[in-house]
Protein backbone atom coordinates (compact mmCIF):
# COMPACT_ATOMS: atom_id res chain seq x y z
CA UNK A 1 0.00 0.00 0.00
CA UNK A 2 1.02 3.33 -1.14
CA UNK A 3 0.79 6.61 1.55
CA UNK A 4 -1.67 8.20 -1.04
CA UNK A 5 -3.94 5.34 -0.29
CA UNK A 6 -4.81 6.50 3.19
CA UNK A 7 -8.05 8.04 4.13
CA UNK A 8 -7.77 11.92 4.06
CA UNK A 9 -6.66 13.00 7.76
CA UNK A 10 -7.88 16.72 7.51
CA UNK A 11 -11.29 15.59 9.46
CA UNK A 12 -11.49 18.69 11.23
CA UNK A 13 -10.58 21.19 8.71
CA UNK A 14 -13.65 19.40 6.59
CA UNK A 15 -16.21 19.76 9.17
CA UNK A 16 -15.53 23.21 9.27
CA UNK A 17 -15.64 24.03 5.37
CA UNK A 18 -18.67 21.94 5.66
CA UNK A 19 -20.15 24.04 8.37
CA UNK A 20 -19.08 27.54 6.66
CA UNK A 21 -20.29 26.59 3.05
CA UNK A 22 -23.32 27.73 3.62
CA UNK A 23 -21.72 31.38 3.86
CA UNK A 24 -19.93 31.15 0.71
CA UNK A 25 -23.09 32.64 -1.22
CA UNK A 26 -23.67 35.25 0.88
CA UNK A 27 -20.09 36.23 1.07
CA UNK A 28 -20.50 36.53 -2.41
CA UNK A 29 -23.00 38.53 -2.88
CA UNK A 30 -21.46 40.94 -0.09
CA UNK A 31 -18.41 40.97 -2.35
CA UNK A 32 -20.55 41.39 -5.63
CA UNK A 33 -19.21 44.87 -6.63
CA UNK A 34 -15.64 44.77 -5.88
CA UNK A 35 -15.85 40.82 -7.80
CA UNK A 36 -17.27 42.64 -10.78
CA UNK A 37 -14.55 44.94 -10.59
CA UNK A 38 -12.35 41.76 -10.01
CA UNK A 39 -13.55 40.36 -13.10
CA UNK A 40 -13.87 43.09 -15.30
CA UNK A 41 -9.44 43.75 -14.44
CA UNK A 42 -8.77 40.32 -15.41
CA UNK A 43 -10.78 39.87 -18.73
CA UNK A 44 -9.30 43.89 -20.12
CA UNK A 45 -5.81 44.21 -19.45
CA UNK A 46 -2.43 41.73 -17.94
CA UNK A 47 -2.07 41.20 -14.42
CA UNK A 48 0.71 43.35 -13.51
CA UNK A 49 1.43 44.66 -10.01
CA UNK A 50 -1.01 47.57 -10.25
CA UNK A 51 -3.71 45.29 -11.23
CA UNK A 52 -2.95 42.90 -8.70
CA UNK A 53 -3.29 44.97 -5.88
CA UNK A 54 -6.97 45.93 -6.91
CA UNK A 55 -7.81 41.86 -7.04
CA UNK A 56 -5.84 40.54 -4.15
CA UNK A 57 -7.19 43.06 -1.66
CA UNK A 58 -10.95 42.30 -2.12
CA UNK A 59 -10.27 38.51 -2.54
CA UNK A 60 -8.29 38.86 0.76
CA UNK A 61 -11.15 40.64 2.63
CA UNK A 62 -13.85 37.98 1.39
CA UNK A 63 -11.15 35.23 2.71
CA UNK A 64 -11.36 36.38 6.12
CA UNK A 65 -14.95 36.64 6.07
CA UNK A 66 -15.03 33.21 5.61
CA UNK A 67 -12.47 32.60 8.00
CA UNK A 68 -14.70 34.27 10.49
CA UNK A 69 -17.69 32.46 10.14
CA UNK A 70 -18.36 29.72 13.25
CA UNK A 71 -18.21 26.73 12.93
CA UNK A 72 -21.72 25.80 14.21
CA UNK A 73 -20.86 21.93 14.73
CA UNK A 74 -18.18 22.84 16.61
CA UNK A 75 -19.81 24.39 19.80
CA UNK A 76 -17.39 25.77 21.94
CA UNK A 77 -14.10 24.35 20.73
CA UNK A 78 -14.95 26.99 17.61
CA UNK A 79 -13.10 29.93 19.03
CA UNK A 80 -10.05 27.37 19.73
CA UNK A 81 -10.06 25.90 16.21
CA UNK A 82 -10.23 29.33 14.75
CA UNK A 83 -7.24 30.15 16.83
CA UNK A 84 -5.05 27.21 16.10
CA UNK A 85 -6.05 27.96 12.67
CA UNK A 86 -5.04 31.46 12.61
CA UNK A 87 -1.88 30.72 14.27
CA UNK A 88 -0.79 28.11 11.84
CA UNK A 89 -1.34 29.54 9.01
CA UNK A 90 1.68 31.73 7.29
CA UNK A 91 2.37 33.50 3.99
CA UNK A 92 6.35 33.39 4.63
CA UNK A 93 7.81 32.13 1.56
CA UNK A 94 9.13 29.19 1.27
CA UNK A 95 13.03 28.14 1.15
CA UNK A 96 13.02 26.94 -2.90
CA UNK A 97 10.98 30.23 -3.75
CA UNK A 98 13.66 32.78 -2.39
CA UNK A 99 15.98 34.50 -4.81
CA UNK A 100 19.14 33.83 -2.73
CA UNK A 101 18.73 30.66 -2.91
CA UNK A 102 21.11 28.93 -6.20
CA UNK A 103 19.19 27.66 -8.98
CA UNK A 104 21.35 24.28 -8.96
CA UNK A 105 20.18 23.70 -5.09
CA UNK A 106 16.46 24.67 -6.46
CA UNK A 107 16.65 22.31 -9.46
CA UNK A 108 17.86 19.77 -7.08
CA UNK A 109 15.66 19.83 -4.86
CA UNK A 110 12.41 19.87 -7.11
CA UNK A 111 13.71 16.87 -8.70
CA UNK A 112 14.05 15.71 -5.52
CA UNK A 113 9.93 16.36 -4.62
CA UNK A 114 9.34 14.56 -8.00
CA UNK A 115 11.27 11.41 -6.80
CA UNK A 116 9.22 11.54 -3.48
CA UNK A 117 6.15 12.49 -5.59
CA UNK A 118 6.67 9.32 -7.99
CA UNK A 119 7.97 6.79 -4.70
CA UNK A 120 4.45 7.88 -2.48
CA UNK A 121 1.89 7.56 -5.58
CA UNK A 122 1.13 11.06 -5.81
CA UNK A 123 1.41 10.97 -9.31
CA UNK A 124 -0.81 8.12 -9.92
CA UNK A 125 -3.48 9.75 -7.36
CA UNK A 126 -3.65 12.58 -9.67
CA UNK A 127 -4.09 10.92 -12.86
CA UNK A 128 -7.10 9.50 -11.13
CA UNK A 129 -8.68 12.66 -10.81
CA UNK A 130 -7.77 14.18 -14.02
CA UNK A 131 -8.43 11.14 -16.83
CA UNK A 132 -12.52 11.18 -16.11
CA UNK A 133 -12.23 15.41 -17.46
CA UNK A 134 -11.13 14.14 -20.59
CA UNK A 135 -11.03 10.58 -21.25
CA UNK A 136 -13.92 11.27 -24.08
CA UNK A 137 -11.70 12.74 -26.15
CA UNK A 138 -9.20 11.34 -28.74
CA UNK A 139 -5.86 13.67 -28.34
CA UNK A 140 -6.51 15.87 -25.46
CA UNK A 141 -4.67 18.88 -25.55
CA UNK A 142 -3.20 19.20 -21.31
CA UNK A 143 -1.90 22.66 -20.57
CA UNK A 144 -0.11 22.58 -17.06
CA UNK A 145 0.84 25.66 -14.84
CA UNK A 146 3.44 26.59 -12.62
CA UNK A 147 4.57 23.19 -13.22
CA UNK A 148 7.73 23.74 -11.67
CA UNK A 149 10.53 21.22 -13.61
CA UNK A 150 7.90 19.40 -14.85
CA UNK A 151 7.95 16.30 -13.06
CA UNK A 152 3.90 15.00 -13.38
CA UNK A 153 3.44 15.78 -17.24
CA UNK A 154 6.65 14.28 -18.04
CA UNK A 155 5.94 10.97 -15.59
CA UNK A 156 2.30 11.13 -17.89
CA UNK A 157 4.12 11.54 -21.06
CA UNK A 158 5.84 8.75 -20.57
CA UNK A 159 3.10 6.40 -19.76
CA UNK A 160 2.31 7.23 -23.38
CA UNK A 161 -1.27 8.02 -23.16
CA UNK A 162 -3.23 9.90 -25.37
CA UNK A 163 -2.33 13.33 -24.17
CA UNK A 164 -0.90 16.69 -26.10
CA UNK A 165 0.85 18.30 -23.17
CA UNK A 166 2.28 21.67 -22.76
CA UNK A 167 4.05 22.41 -19.40
CA UNK A 168 4.92 25.82 -17.90
CA UNK A 169 6.16 28.16 -15.13
CA UNK A 170 7.30 31.31 -14.77
CA UNK A 171 10.77 30.78 -13.87
CA UNK A 172 13.12 29.76 -16.99
CA UNK A 173 15.27 27.59 -15.40
CA UNK A 174 12.81 25.11 -14.21
CA UNK A 175 11.47 25.38 -17.53
CA UNK A 176 14.83 24.28 -19.36
CA UNK A 177 15.91 21.64 -16.72
CA UNK A 178 12.28 20.03 -17.69
CA UNK A 179 12.70 20.31 -21.43
CA UNK A 180 15.91 18.90 -21.22
CA UNK A 181 15.05 15.82 -19.20
CA UNK A 182 12.08 15.07 -21.45
CA UNK A 183 13.71 15.35 -24.84
CA UNK A 184 17.00 12.81 -23.34
CA UNK A 185 13.65 10.47 -22.72
CA UNK A 186 12.27 11.26 -26.03
CA UNK A 187 9.58 12.14 -24.23
CA UNK A 188 6.00 14.22 -26.47
CA UNK A 189 6.33 17.28 -23.83
CA UNK A 190 6.60 21.15 -25.20
CA UNK A 191 8.00 23.22 -22.56
CA UNK A 192 7.39 27.01 -22.32
CA UNK A 193 8.05 29.52 -19.75
CA UNK A 194 5.15 31.25 -19.04
CA UNK A 195 2.71 34.11 -16.39
CA UNK A 196 -0.31 32.00 -14.70
CA UNK A 197 -2.23 34.98 -15.69
CA UNK A 198 -1.57 34.93 -18.89
CA UNK A 199 -3.44 32.64 -20.66
CA UNK A 200 -6.07 34.43 -22.56
CA UNK A 201 -4.91 34.00 -25.83
CA UNK A 202 -4.07 30.68 -25.98
CA UNK A 203 -6.01 28.18 -28.53
CA UNK A 204 -6.83 24.82 -28.25
CA UNK A 205 -6.19 23.82 -24.62
CA UNK A 206 -8.68 21.36 -23.77
CA UNK A 207 -7.70 21.32 -19.56
CA UNK A 208 -5.59 23.27 -17.43
CA UNK A 209 -4.44 21.53 -14.68
CA UNK A 210 -2.26 22.47 -12.11
CA UNK A 211 -0.90 20.26 -8.78
CA UNK A 212 1.09 21.97 -5.44
CA UNK A 213 1.04 25.41 -6.78
CA UNK A 214 -1.60 27.48 -5.84
CA UNK A 215 0.26 27.58 -1.94
CA UNK A 216 2.52 29.73 -3.88
CA UNK A 217 0.02 31.89 -5.06
CA UNK A 218 -1.32 35.27 -3.23
CA UNK A 219 -5.55 35.04 -3.43
CA UNK A 220 -5.66 37.96 -6.01
CA UNK A 221 -3.31 35.72 -8.71
CA UNK A 222 -5.42 32.17 -7.96
CA UNK A 223 -8.27 34.37 -8.77
CA UNK A 224 -6.85 35.42 -11.75
CA UNK A 225 -5.82 32.22 -12.71
CA UNK A 226 -9.00 30.75 -12.24
CA UNK A 227 -11.03 32.82 -14.39
CA UNK A 228 -7.85 32.79 -16.84
CA UNK A 229 -7.75 29.41 -17.05
CA UNK A 230 -11.86 28.81 -17.32
CA UNK A 231 -12.70 30.71 -20.17
CA UNK A 232 -9.66 29.88 -22.07
CA UNK A 233 -10.16 25.64 -21.86
CA UNK A 234 -12.92 23.77 -23.37
CA UNK A 235 -12.94 21.41 -19.87
CA UNK A 236 -11.81 24.25 -17.60
CA UNK A 237 -9.49 24.12 -14.94
CA UNK A 238 -8.00 21.23 -12.37
CA UNK A 239 -6.47 22.17 -9.12
CA UNK A 240 -4.67 19.25 -6.62
CA UNK A 241 -2.92 20.67 -3.86
CA UNK A 242 -1.90 20.05 -0.26
CA UNK A 243 -5.07 21.39 1.79
CA UNK A 244 -4.23 23.50 5.00
CA UNK A 245 -4.48 21.69 8.79
CA UNK A 246 -1.89 20.54 11.57
CA UNK A 247 -2.62 16.82 10.79
CA UNK A 248 -2.04 17.55 6.96
CA UNK A 249 1.08 18.89 7.64
CA UNK A 250 2.39 16.54 10.39
CA UNK A 251 1.58 14.21 7.35
CA UNK A 252 3.26 15.93 4.31
CA UNK A 253 6.22 15.80 6.61
CA UNK A 254 6.63 12.56 7.49
CA UNK A 255 6.00 11.20 4.22
CA UNK A 256 8.89 13.68 2.63
CA UNK A 257 11.59 12.16 5.85
CA UNK A 258 11.04 8.46 5.38
CA UNK A 259 11.14 8.58 1.04
CA UNK A 260 13.85 11.48 0.57
CA UNK A 261 14.82 13.20 4.09
CA UNK A 262 16.41 16.02 2.71
CA UNK A 263 15.95 19.28 5.95
CA UNK A 264 15.09 22.02 2.05
CA UNK A 265 12.51 19.33 1.46
CA UNK A 266 11.11 19.00 5.18
CA UNK A 267 11.22 22.70 5.93
CA UNK A 268 9.40 23.07 2.52
CA UNK A 269 6.82 20.64 2.81
CA UNK A 270 5.93 21.92 6.64
CA UNK A 271 5.82 25.53 5.36
CA UNK A 272 3.39 24.72 2.15
CA UNK A 273 0.84 23.12 4.13
CA UNK A 274 0.90 26.15 6.19
CA UNK A 275 0.25 28.52 3.32
CA UNK A 276 -2.58 26.42 1.49
CA UNK A 277 -5.79 27.01 1.11
CA UNK A 278 -8.98 24.47 2.34
CA UNK A 279 -11.46 23.41 0.09
CA UNK A 280 -13.82 26.22 1.34
CA UNK A 281 -11.85 28.81 0.71
CA UNK A 282 -10.53 27.52 -3.06
CA UNK A 283 -14.41 27.57 -3.58
CA UNK A 284 -14.97 31.01 -2.64
CA UNK A 285 -11.95 32.38 -4.23
CA UNK A 286 -13.16 30.82 -7.92
CA UNK A 287 -17.01 32.56 -6.91
CA UNK A 288 -15.53 36.06 -6.39
CA UNK A 289 -13.51 34.74 -10.58
CA UNK A 290 -17.41 33.95 -11.59
CA UNK A 291 -16.29 30.19 -12.04
CA UNK A 292 -20.21 28.48 -12.94
CA UNK A 293 -19.37 25.21 -11.94
CA UNK A 294 -17.23 24.52 -8.83
CA UNK A 295 -16.39 20.83 -7.53
CA UNK A 296 -14.23 20.32 -4.69
CA UNK A 297 -13.29 17.26 -2.76
CA UNK A 298 -10.76 15.64 -0.69
CA UNK A 299 -7.63 13.74 -2.76
CA UNK A 300 -6.14 10.64 -0.68
CA UNK A 301 -4.39 11.71 2.96
CA UNK A 302 -3.42 15.28 2.30
CA UNK A 303 -4.42 16.55 -0.74
CA UNK A 304 -7.68 18.41 -2.39
CA UNK A 305 -9.13 18.35 -5.72
CA UNK A 306 -10.94 21.26 -7.31
CA UNK A 307 -12.74 20.90 -10.93
CA UNK A 308 -13.65 24.66 -12.26
CA UNK A 309 -16.02 24.87 -15.31
CA UNK A 310 -17.72 27.59 -17.33
CA UNK A 311 -17.70 31.17 -16.46
CA UNK A 312 -20.91 33.00 -15.19
CA UNK A 313 -22.35 36.40 -17.40
CA UNK A 314 -20.94 39.14 -15.35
Amino acid sequence: MKLTDLPPLSVLTQRIDADRHASVQPIVEAFAAAATEMRGLIDSSHVGHGTLEAIDRPARDALAAYRAVPAASLGSFDSVSRTIDRYFRSERQEILDSNQVPPFVKHAAMLGLEWVNRRVGSYDLWLRALAPLVDDLASPHLYELAAGTGGFSRWLAGRKGPYRITCTDLEAGYVVVGATLAERKHLPVKFEPRSITDLSHLKGVDLFFTSQAVHHLSPGIVVAMMRESVRSSARGLLIVDLLRSPANALATVAGIAVTLPLPILIADGFQSVRRAYTLGELELLARLAGVASVDARTLGPVHGVVHLHGLLAN
